[in-house]
């Protein structure tokens, strides 16, 4: 398959209008493309109005040129690392203790945790326009994800009296839209002084030789930074900080995506603090070796976690003498982390972690100055991922849930992961709250919503609910 040189269409283009080359906007920024041999960036800067000049001055200027050197580093010359001794992730406890719940819960309302939610992504695999965070998702209100989590949020501190502090990072494509929609929905509950948001970088895409290319005449292609960017940015943004000098010592870190996250997991913050470890990975077990999760192990005996694609068939399917999965856990990035480790994270190591590349089809200009989008993959898309994080812990623990309790993610607009399984997961979970809070049994054809208020329940609607049957309405609420 023939691939596209950006870099050759874009110097054919000046060829073509009988342009040269020479730097047509700020001294500084066009001696930093050629610098870098990437002065074909300015091929259609005589076409541009002064704010889309102004707009690609300040691309370039923001350009690092390090990072863009990292990135070229990992296409031209890929470093395969052939001293891999893997064996498997031990350091686990299954769910389940009344003591970590009880401790954690202690912990929250003492105003010692926060929540992160990341929701950079847009629904484009879902066939919806917009941020991921406002799809539909519950079985009778059809409460978006924001909505959903918010609520959580707001239960949590309704039940312990306390006003919970929520960070939810969005991405440039997004961020106005989010904010808008939190704005107009009055914060579904939340003080505003108790939610903070901040956005994502983008990182340039590179064509196959390398070089970056345009998406429109002033826009250099590129795309997200990768969720490991969110630490880094909730430092950068004096977000840390403030919530550090409120009190505020854990970190509960999970996706936007995930219906049954839960923002306020005190038995994960309690079982945290037993062990006193950096971080505690909130994980599932793996049922089929070839699901599309990564893989938790060890690598010359620190943690880290594989991505499916990237992990060995012999290590995929390895079994133990006893016939069971040899790596039993499934890394679905939910995480407890200590403030302290985060900040330490960002200010020594984040630089250091590597860049994963894929290859991706991407919108890019042509010849004729249209903005197409390539028919087959024709570019590198970069991000740092979470989970590369886990080597520079000093000590690493999980906590072992069961799937049906914590995991519906929402990725395609059909088949596995799609709605039609995340609304079966939400329905049988709110089954299940019902059941555990009343005591009552709930037929399985039973189909009904429960206000967030069900999962973080104060004594009096435990009294309240005790021994009652489902009554007959499709929302239930205290």
């Amino acid at each position: 398959m023939k691939r596209i040189n950006f870099k050759t269409i874009f110097t054919s283009t000046c060829l073509f209008m009988g342009l040269t080359m020479l730097p047509l906007t700020g001294i500084e920024e066009s001696k930093k493309l050629q610098a870098i041999n990437q002065e074909h960036l300015l091929s259609h800067w005589h076409t541009l109005t002064s704010t889309e000049k102004e707009s690609l001055s300040r691309q370039i200027s923001e350009l690092d040129v390090q990072t863009f050197h990292a990135q070229r580093e990992t296409i031209i010359n890929p470093k395969e690392d052939t001293t891999l001794f893997l064996s498997a992730f031990q350091d686990y406890e299954e769910a389940g203790s009344r003591e970590d719940f009880k401790l954690g819960r202690d912990l929250i309302e003492e105003g010692r945790v926060g929540c992160l939610i990341v929701a950079g992504g847009q629904g484009s695999r879902l066939g919806y326009e917009g941020p991921k965070g406002l799809y539909p998702v519950t079985v009778i209100k059809e409460k978006s994800l924001f909505q959903l989590f918010t609520e959580r949020v707001v239960a949590a501190g309704k039940q312990l009296n306390r006003k919970l502090l929520l960070a939810i990072m969005t991405s440039s494509v997004n961020h106005a839209e989010t904010i808008k929609y939190f704005e107009e929905n009055h914060y579904f509950g939340l003080d505003k002084e108790q939610i903070y948001f901040f956005s994502q970088l983008d990182l340039p895409f590179l064509d196959a030789q390398g070089n970056l290319f345009l998406e429109s005449p002033s826009k250099i292609a590129a795309g997200p930074d990768g969720n490991a960017a969110s630490l880094k940015h909730f430092v950068e943004t004096n977000i840390w900080a403030d919530w550090y000098a409120k009190g505020v010592r854990y970190l509960n870190y999970v996706h936007i995506d995930n219906a049954l996250a839960d923002p306020y997991d005190a038995e994960l913050i309690g079982y945290h603090e037993r062990q006193q470890s950096d971080l505690v990975i909130k994980c599932i077990k793996r049922n089929d070796p070839l699901e599309k999760v990564g893989v938790i192990l060890k690598n010359h005996g620190k943690v880290q976690v594989i991505e499916y694609s990237e992990i060995t068939d012999d290590e995929r399917l390895a079994r133990d003498s006893e016939g069971n999965l040899k790596h039993l856990c499934a890394n679905i990035s939910m995480f407890s982390f200590k403030m302290d480790f985060v900040k330490r994270i960002v200010d020594q190591y984040y630089v250091d972690f590597p860049f994963h590349k894929a290859w991706k089809s991407v919108k890019y200009l042509e010849v004729n100055g249209q903005t197409v989008t390539s028919a087959r993959p024709q570019a590198w898309k970069f991000e740092k991922f979470i989970f590369d994080l886990l080597p520079y812990a000093t000590d690493v623990k999980a906590l072992l849930y069961h799937r049906e309790d914590c995991f519906a993610p929402l990725k395609n607009a059909t088949g596995a992961d799609s709605i039609t399984d995340v609304k079966k997961a939400l329905q049988k979970f709110d089954q299940k709250t019902f059941r555990n809070l009343t005591g009552t049994l709930v037929e399985e054809e039973a189909v009904f919503e429960l206000d967030p208020q069900f999962y973080y329940p104060t004594s009096h609607l435990l009294r309240n609910w005790k021994g009652k049957a489902v009554p007959n309405h499709s929302y239930l609420q205290p």
